[in-house]
């Protein structure tokens, strides 16, 4: 992850709990994996009222530090959640300041591995030591990178979307 400028998130303080309980969860799971897990850092907290309102809300400011999943040569870069209002991409803490091509970012649904384009909620965009990108479909993902368990990969997608 970039140290140097991490993406501060604000996260409502009533659900601060369930935020660190589904990052230890995922940590745990990182680390039965062989996966570096992510972790998150409170910087502090914000209060404020919406316009004409009386309730003040506060919410806690937040990153999240890691590094992006490795798993047999390959990083995982993003998740891609195709949906009919357009492509949502996901980018791994550790992997921000990857550039993704237009093309992968804004393109179909097409997984490299199977070499077919069809209907998927789910691709993930892997990059390899020499730069290239390769999208793997999710029913593909455990096929690709030849483990039984992709799940605790499949884990950080999960966090990052909640």
């Amino acid at each position: 992850m970039d140290s140097t400028n991490p993406e501060v998130f604000e996260i409502p303080s009533h659900r601060m709990d369930d935020l660190i309980q589904r990052v230890e969860r995922l940590a745990e799971k990182s680390r039965k994996a062989g996966l570096s897990p992510i972790t998150i850092n409170v910087l502090g907290e914000k209060a404020f009222r919406y316009l004409g309102g009386s309730r003040v809300h506060v919410v806690k400011l937040v990153t999240v530090e890691g590094e992006a999943p490795v798993i047999n040569g390959f990083t995982f870069v993003a998740r891609t959640e195709h949906t009919p209002m357009g492509n949502i991409m996901s980018k791994a803490p550790g992997a921000r300041h990857i550039e993704v091509p237009a093309e992968l970012r804004d393109g179909d649904s097409y997984c490299d591995h199977c070499k077919k384009s069809r209907r998927r909620i789910d691709t993930f965009l892997l990059q390899d030591a020499e730069g290239a990108f390769i999208r793997v479909g999710r029913n593909c993902l455990a096929d690709f990178i030849r483990c039984t368990d992709p799940s605790a990969a499949l884990q950080i997608w999960t966090l990052l979307k909640e």
